[in-house]
């Protein structure tokens, strides 16, 4: 009650705090028109997260400049995923957007001196760099930005260094190197390490060994309760096509929590349907599907009348 009142006197707090309470009630599904008026009216009363989170929303629906408009002000105010969320933006070079992948850069490199967040800008130099967008292509120089933090201790810079040489994206493939930085990361207790190195070791190890241990690993990462680590965890124990594997029971387990959840992506959606479609749920699935295939035909596909 005391909320709603300090909601009427529009006090962005308690308004960001209400429509948080409306989305959280819709579980999976999208936030509703009321939801998002309410996160809105938070925006444009100053709070922070709520400006983030209308960006992040028009993203989802592919207007990428009205993402632009409400990341802006996030990032002034000083908010880090804002600026990383705004950065990310300039670097596709979507016409219409103010900034372009040279900007971005030049975003990620005034970040970079931060002993807070100066290894998750590294990051996103290292990536930029990989592809050669909005500065030329250096794998070297890559490779170096990486090396730097993980040798620093940062789990996070082991896990990207990890995995870009197993996927051989500094080079040829060095799968000893790869591994090592990995297994690093997992004894630092990387939840990361364990996600993406257990789906490394599932889709390309060589023997029952590796692909089980890849299992266990993402299952081990599921237990954090991290929607993605969820969803690779039930994807594998749900379709994947090694029997040592695939577990539907346990699978659905992972693939309800999933379901109960806000904000999850089409992606996610997709392998909540595909275990109900494995548990043969197929009324389910397919309605789960629908709304797959709904999202997707507007998930930031920038076109001219959405910018």
């Amino acid at each position: 009650a005391y909320l709603e009142r300090a909601a009427q006197a529009d006090n962005a707090e308690a308004l960001r705090r209400l429509a948080y309470r409306l989305r959280e009630a819709g579980g999976s599904k999208p936030p509703t028109a009321e939801a998002m008026a309410w996160f809105e009216r938070a925006a444009n009363g100053g709070d922070v997260y709520a400006m983030y989170y209308a960006g992040y929303q028009a993203y989802r629906q592919g207007n990428l400049q009205r993402a632009e408009d409400w990341m802006v002000p996030a990032a002034i105010r000083g908010d880090v995923d804002a600026m990383f969320f705004l950065a990310s933006l300039w670097e596709d070079n979507t016409k219409g957007l103010e900034g372009d992948a040279a900007r971005a850069a030049k975003v990620y490199e005034s970040m970079s001196a931060s002993e807070e967040y100066g290894a998750r800008a590294r990051r996103a130099l290292s990536e930029m760099a990989i592809a050669g967008n909005g500065m030329p292509k250096d794998l070297a120089k890559a490779r170096a930005w990486l090396e730097q933090d993980a040798n620093a201790g940062d789990l996070e810079s082991q896990v990207s260094l990890g995995a870009n040489l197993l996927y051989a994206r500094l080079g040829p493939a060095d799968e000893a190197a790869g591994r090592r930085w990995m297994e690093r990361a997992i004894e630092g207790k990387s939840t990361d390490a364990m996600d993406q190195f257990g789906l490394w070791l599932h889709n390309r190890g060589k023997t029952d060994a590796d692909r089980l241990r890849g299992a266990a690993l993402s299952r081990q990462a599921a237990e954090a309760g991290g929607v993605s680590e969820m969803n690779n965890a039930a994807w594998m124990l749900c379709v994947s096509p090694h029997a040592a594997v695939r577990n539907v029971a346990d699978g659905m387990q992972l693939a309800r929590k999933i379901e109960a959840m806000p904000d999850i992506t089409p992606g996610t959606l997709d392998t909540v349907a595909a275990c109900y479609a494995a548990n043969n749920e197929f009324g389910h699935a397919a309605e789960l599907q629908a709304r797959v295939v709904a999202e997707m035909k507007r998930y930031a596909q920038p076109n001219e009348a959405n910018i």
